[in-house]
């Protein structure tokens, strides 16, 4: 049998190297390998000898060779039913291990062929692999058999959704029939059981990335959130592993299904996993951190970080609002971002048992620094006043404010951490809900360059840079709604931002006024609260009684009728007769006029009323003989019209407190130069996100030559499909993203395929899109470009296996390789270097379907690319690279300059040494 099969492998190698279109046009027709040696070996496996254990082994690994393949012909019914029930044999009935290990090892791709009638097989696969992997007092076989059985397990994980509602029947095992429910539900224990008593790494990340595509399936076809939960806490279990490897795959695998953001907002209705997930990845970054410090414990530098990309995903993919209105989450985000920056604090205790640790705040610290300032300023001035007897100097001011400080050192010594959090404070500052910006999600920064603006009166701009890590250009522009503003174009690590800034003191005419707002509102209806007065007032009635009798009033006397004054004057008359005039006229009558002082009166009332007409006349003469006098009317001031071409920038830098002393040394102004604007357009060009470029190929069928396969202009209607899922048609001339070496001017198509979020931006360089060259039989200039692509994604329709070796050229470290099946579903292929790591969310051998399809393989070739980045040497991520950049430029362009010649300048600006042509000119040539 040994040489039965070693004969087979030959022959196999052999028809495998042939020319497809050799192999289809041979004549005679040659025949199959399964027809020529396929009894001998059906023979063989129905045998039940323990003795010949070893050759049994042998021929259903040559048997499960020669059938599970593609095949240019489909294959007999009547052998695959034959083939069939020697499998079920050899699984159930045989009960020899090395028999059922090998049927393992060579029947990996048994379900990843749409082989008719393969789903009986099913159930006894699941079987046997449960027992080989899950059962760890089970004789264990050999490490590749091992990861073949993960693979079958893979391969099925898009069957229970795919064939919903059908039914297995099953033989000889401890159930009569099989629904595709409870299959769904044995591969995931399956795969859950494996990851807790598997040993081998790579064993485990193709486990883990297969718990990440069941979440996409789930998330998908979900009908409840048990599921979704269950593998979420898997995935997150194996967050704290003891193996570096394992640690990445797991994190890599929760980024990859915050992608399902959608989907997950659809089911999750209580908003669970998200904050799951984000409190989890917090908590790992402390307790990493502290038990490091704590324990002495080596601290993982990038697994640390790589926990605070992860937490950048999914707080990024959010949808429920804004994450930080929990308090949980800003607590926990917070809390694992100032660890990170800081660590512990300089000043931390060791701690004893049952007493925690006081950190150092930021806001402590930031107290701190500013004692320390005002400590600085306090030694300047004094030492400013000792040497104002003898000559001045500024120069150690000068030396104070050009020192740049280093950068912060955390307590616990990792840079790498320190990065990755402020990548992730940086990030969320910029763009939690602020991303897509209405210009589309091809900008994530500002376009204007100051070169190309009109500029008002001065064709000058002025940049500054603060506190070291900021450039700042200021620059004046005709407002659209009229008016000058001050254009603001600020730099930083993650972009170029601009503003237009108009004062204003007053709403506009066509904006809405809200009515003043009433303190109290008035009713007609008296209140209830005051006394009202008597709307009938009667007429006070006399009190009986003798003259000389003093008014007394009983209990029974109604008070509010009498008129009591004029009773006591009565009484007062009576009673006191020398209080009387001398016309004797009582007291309670009125006193009569005298005749004489009403003729005075009278009298002085006429000369009165003759002096005001005189004077009144006297008036109108004087008004109608002399003109008016305008010199008595007062008018308010006008608007001048500003001098100074930097006025409103001055005012804006004022009102934001740069111009402030205190603000000096974290302000200082760059040089205006050539060399400046080469250096800032280069920076400009130095993009914030990930920019990956992709090769998408397309083979037709029976094409294997690269010629052949480049010069494929036109696509099918599936492979259309599929490649509109990577990503979205951009016209090349008109996209104003990452074009990835794609000529805006056509020579390399009028449209490609584009995908980007916040994070990073892919180009897909399509070779279907790209023109053909008829004369070209290479197709040079399509293979100038995915010949240079990390990653290939490779489509074929091809009934053979596509060979990676293709597409000759030094790059293309990975392939990932779809097949449409005749079932619906698709076949996966992931082919890498020796130096490239395992990576996934897509496994060599799985089967999806078409929901998924597309963004898991767009996520693989992500995966595949960061593998390979992440491992060259040099290679830094675009927010530090942004920085260094930023940093040179400050280091070759910050100028020294006192405090009265700032603020001298921004009132009236010297002229430039280089006008705005000359700028412009260098821009260009850059």
């Amino acid at each position: 049998i040994s040489c039965l099969t070693a004969t087979i492998n030959i022959l196999m190698h052999a028809e495998d190297d042939m020319q497809f279109a050799d192999l289809i046009s041979a004549q005679p027709k040659a025949l199959s390998l399964i027809n020529i040696f396929g009894a001998w070996l059906f023979e063989c496996c129905s045998l039940n000898k323990p003795s010949h254990s070893k050759g049994i082994a042998d021929a259903y690994g040559a048997l499960c060779r020669l059938i599970c393949r593609h095949h240019v012909n489909p294959l007999p019914l009547k052998l695959l039913s034959n083939f069939y029930d020697t499998i079920h044999f050899g699984l159930i009935q045989n009960n020899n291990n090395e028999i059922s290990w090998a049927i393992l090892q060579w029947c990996s791709n048994l379900f990843n062929l749409g082989l008719p009638g393969a789903n009986l097989l099913i159930p006894y696969f699941l079987y046997e692999i449960k027992r080989v992997l899950a059962s760890p007092d089970q004789p264990n076989p050999n490490t590749e058999t091992r990861m073949r059985a993960i693979t079958i397990l893979l391969s099925l994980i898009c069957y229970p959704e795919h064939f919903e509602g059908i039914t297995i029947p099953v033989e000889g095992l401890d159930v009569k029939e099989m629904k595709f429910t409870d299959v769904k539900k044995q591969i995931l224990t399956i795969l859950q059981n494996t990851l807790k008593v598997e040993t081998i790494p790579d064993h485990k990340i193709m486990c883990l990335w297969g718990l990440s595509v069941f979440f996409y399936q789930g998330a998908y076809n979900a009908k409840s959130m048990m599921n979704l939960l269950d593998i979420a806490h898997s995935i997150m279990s194996f967050t704290n592993a003891s193996e570096t490897q394992v640690v990445r795959a797991a994190l890599d695998a929760l980024s990859c299904i915050s992608n399902c953001k959608e989907k997950i907002k659809e089911v999750d209705l209580k908003n669970e996993i998200s904050p799951l997930i984000i409190i989890h990845l917090c908590m790992n970054i402390q307790k990493s951190i502290r038990e490091s410090a704590h324990r002495n414990i080596p601290l993982k530098e990038s697994v640390v970080a790589d926990h605070f990309y992860c937490l950048l995903d999914w707080l990024m993919s959010y949808v429920n609002g804004n994450p930080f209105d929990d308090d949980k989450i800003a607590r926990s985000v917070f809390e694992a971002v100032e660890i990170g920056l800081f660590g512990l604090g300089s000043q931390t205790l060791v701690p004893t048992p049952g007493v925690e640790t006081k950190e150092k705040s930021i806001k402590e610290k930031e107290k701190e620094k500013k004692k320390e300032k005002v400590s600085a300023s306090k030694d300047k001035k004094g030492a400013s006043s000792a040497s104002s007897a003898g000559t001045s100097s500024i120069s150690d001011p000068l030396k104070e404010i050009e020192t740049i400080e280093p950068r912060f050192t955390p307590s616990h010594g990792s840079q790498t951490i320190c990065e990755a959090a402020e990548i992730l404070l940086m990030h969320i500052t910029n763009f939690i809900q602020n991303f897509p910006c209405k210009e589309g999600v091809d900008v994530p920064s500002s376009l204007l360059v100051e070169a190309e603006d009109n500029i008002v009166d001065n064709p000058s701009t002025t940049f500054f840079v603060f506190n070291d890590s900021i450039i700042i250009s200021l620059l004046q522009v005709p407002h659209p709604t009229g008016g000058i503003a001050a254009r603001i174009i600020v730099r930083n690590q993650t972009g170029k931002y601009a503003w237009d800034a108009l004062l204003t003191y007053d709403q506009p005419a066509s904006a809405h006024v809200p009515p003043p707002t009433k303190l109290f509102t008035t009713s007609e209806a008296p209140s209830p609260h005051l006394p009202q007065p008597d709307p009938e007032i009667e007429k006070l009635a006399p009190f009986s009684r003798e003259p000389s009798q003093l008014p007394k009033f009983s209990p029974d006397v109604n008070l509010t009728k009498i008129d009591q004054l004029d009773q006591m004057l009565q009484y007062l008359s009576d009673s006191s007769p020398d209080c009387l005039s001398e016309t004797g006229q009582r007291l309670n009558l009125p006193v009569p006029t005298l005749k004489d002082h009403v003729d005075k009166v009278n009298t002085t009332e006429k000369a009165l009323l003759a002096q005001a007409a005189e004077d009144q006349s006297l008036i109108n003469s004087k008004l109608a003989s002399k003109p008016k006098p305008e010199f008595w009317e007062l008018k308010p001031p006008i608007a001048p019209v500003p001098q100074s071409p930097y006025h409103y920038c001055r005012l804006l830098l004022n009102h934001l407190g740069f111009l402030l002393y205190d603000s000096k040394s974290d302000f200082s102004e760059l040089e205006n130069s050539i060399r400046f604007y080469r250096s800032l357009a280069q920076l400009d060009k130095t993009s914030s996100r990930e920019m990956l470029k992709i090769g998408v190929i397309y083979v037709k069928e029976s094409q294997d030559d690269q010629s052949i396969i480049l010069s494929n202009d036109t696509k099918s209607p599936l492979y259309r499909e599929f490649v509109r899922g990577l990503g979205w048609p951009v016209e090349i001339d008109r996209h104003r993203g990452y074009l990835g070496g794609l000529d805006p001017k056509g020579t390399t198509g009028t449209h490609t395929y584009y995908y980007a979020n916040s994070i990073l931006e892919i180009i897909f360089h399509d070779i279907t899109s790209m023109p053909t060259v008829p004369t070209d039989p290479q197709q040079i200039h399509k293979k100038r470009h995915v010949g240079n692509d990390i990653v290939h994604i490779i489509y074929s329709e091809h009934l053979r296996d596509y060979d990676p070796q293709t597409i000759t050229s030094q790059f293309n470290d990975a392939h990932v390789i779809v097949y449409p099946l005749p079932n619906g579903l698709f076949r996966i292929q992931v082919y890498r270097k020796e130096n490239v790591h395992l990576f996934g969310p897509l496994i060599h051998g799985m089967v999806v379907n078409k929901k998924i399809l597309s963004m898991l393989v767009r996520q693989t070739a992500v995966n595949a690319n960061r593998v390979v980045r992440y491992n060259t040497e040099g290679y830094t991520r675009p927010y530090p690279t942004r920085h260094k950049v930023i940093s040179e430029i400050i280091r070759r362009y910050k100028t020294v300059k006192t405090y009265e010649d700032i603020i001298a300048e921004t009132i009236q600006p010297a002229p430039k040494a280089i006008d705005d042509k000359a700028a412009a000119a260098a821009v260009a040539n850059t």
